[in-house]
Parts: C-alpha cells; sequence; structure tokens
C-alpha cells in the first residue's frame, strides 16, 4: 500500500484530496466538483419526433407570440416581396422545438421535427439548402392536414 504526502499532493488530481494522517496508509476522500456538468449539445431525453411536431392544430399553443403563418421564400425578382418576406421570417425563422433540432425551413415554410433532424430526414437549420428538405415537403400541400406554411403565399 502506498502513502500519500503533501508532496504527493501537486500530482493527485483537483478532485481528490488526502485525509488528516494518523500514520496509517492515508485514505483518498474524493470531493465533488462545484462546477456541474454541462449538458450534451442535441436532443434532450424527453425530445422525441411527435414532441416535436408542430402542425395548424397546435402551432399556436406551442408559439402563443406568432403572428404570421410560416411561408416559402419568395424568389429574388420582387424586392418588395421579399422583403416582406425577411421582415415575417424574422419572427419565424428562428422558432425551434423543445430539443432545438425542430424548425422551419426557408424553402417551403414548413415544419421540420428534430426527429427528421436526428434521423438524417432532414438537415440541421444552419446546414439547410433548397432540396434538401424532407420528401412530404415536395408532395404539396392538397391532401395534408399537417401543412403549416403557406406555399401559395397567402396572407392569415
Amino acid at each position: 500500500m502506498c502513502r500519500a504526502t503533501l508532496n504527493d499532493m501537486a500530482l493527485l488530481q483537483d478532485n481528490v484530496v488526502a485525509a488528516p494522517g494518523t500514520g496509517w496508509p492515508t485514505p483518498f476522500i474524493p470531493v465533488p466538483d462545484p462546477k456541474p456538468i454541462p449538458s450534451p449539445p442535441g436532443p434532450q431525453p424527453n425530445c422525441r419526433s411527435a414532441t416535436c411536431y408542430i402542425d395548424l392544430s397546435n402551432i399556436k399553443s406551442k408559439f402563443p407570440n406568432l403572428t404570421v403563418l410560416p411561408r416559402p421564400e419568395p424568389g429574388q425578382d420582387s424586392a418588395a416581396e421579399h422583403a416582406l418576406w425577411e421582415a415575417e421570417f424574422e419572427q419565424w425563422g428562428g422558432l425551434q422545438c423543445g430539443c432545438g433540432n425542430g424548425y422551419f425551413c426557408r424553402e417551403h415554410g414548413d415544419w421540420i421535427s428534430g426527429g427528421e433532424v436526428r434521423h438524417g430526414h432532414a438537415l440541421p437549420r444552419g446546414d439547410q439548402k433548397n432540396g434538401c428538405c424532407p420528401t412530404h415537403h415536395y408532395q404539396g400541400p392538397n391532401g395534408r392536414d399537417s401543412y403549416v406554411g403557406q406555399r401559395d403565399g397567402a396572407r392569415s
């Protein structure tokens, strides 16, 4: 068995201190680190695709301050229309679900769930680009009651 002395303390980890000596081998008493362990980045354990799902039935309850519905980004040919869209995008572009992965895409103004991002069906918000949305974004709004965005550009 080894004995630790004060000279050995510099070699020990920051979270371990020696107990007072009694002549017997010195036991070590771990001291808890006062700094909390940060949460890992990415989805939290309570994040499931279903809880990260936004549609017309829950958009107002999830985002009560939202006054315009998300809509697709218009072409650059109309500067006035694009400026209006940019102002609206400021309101909904940063919205996300509880896990931080779900968001509204710029291309369609439709919701991408945290589960779709986690499972690789969609790119994360910061990496999004046209043509890389989940397949249901390209099927059109007909027959889909889960559609949230305004593909026809109508305002509510």
